[in-house]
């Protein structure tokens, strides 16, 4: 069996393809987290069955985030502004009209308590998170607490 933090990571690109401007991808296989090698291996059988516990975990997170994107017009539409490059955390908001949408990632391997700037026009929004982290917001200040390979997308409207 393999490195099982490849599920985290691969949860983290998930994240990021479907929350960024532009048309995302989804190969065949990656929404279980079905490895590949060079060909012939990487036209191997699509599973649909008997997954593992970390496949269909997996599997529910990218049917979560197809969801969240297809029914919010800031991830359709929106304009994207980084909020915090950090060596093992990034923030981003995708704005469209009153609709925030707040991207936040801790790529690292210890828990990171996270805080960082809004634009001023969104001070005081309240923050919905999607993938169970809550987040606090006192004035422009948003803060939050995530694991190691995690993250969270926050809406909001304004």
């Amino acid at each position: 069996m393999g490195d099982m933090r490849a599920y985290d990571i691969t949860a983290l690109l998930f994240a990021f393809n479907m929350t960024i401007p532009g048309v995302p991808v989804i190969y065949y296989g990656d929404e279980i987290g079905m490895p590949g090698g060079n060909d012939p291996d990487s036209r191997r059988m699509m599973r649909f069955n008997g997954l593992s516990e970390e496949e269909e975990t997996l599997r529910g997170i990218v049917k979560e985030l197809t969801s969240l994107r297809t029914n919010n017009m800031a991830l359709l539409y929106g304009g994207f502004t980084t909020l915090l490059a950090g060596e093992q955390t990034y923030a981003y908001c995708r704005t469209y009209f009153d609709e925030i949408v707040v991207v936040v990632m801790n790529k690292g391997s210890e828990e990171a308590d996270i805080s960082f700037e809004l634009p001023e026009r969104f001070a005081g929004i309240s923050p919905v998170n999607n993938f169970g982290h809550p987040a606090a917001v006192e004035g422009n200040i948003f803060s939050l607490s995530l694991p190691p390979l995690s993250f969270d997308i926050y809406t909001a409207k304004r």
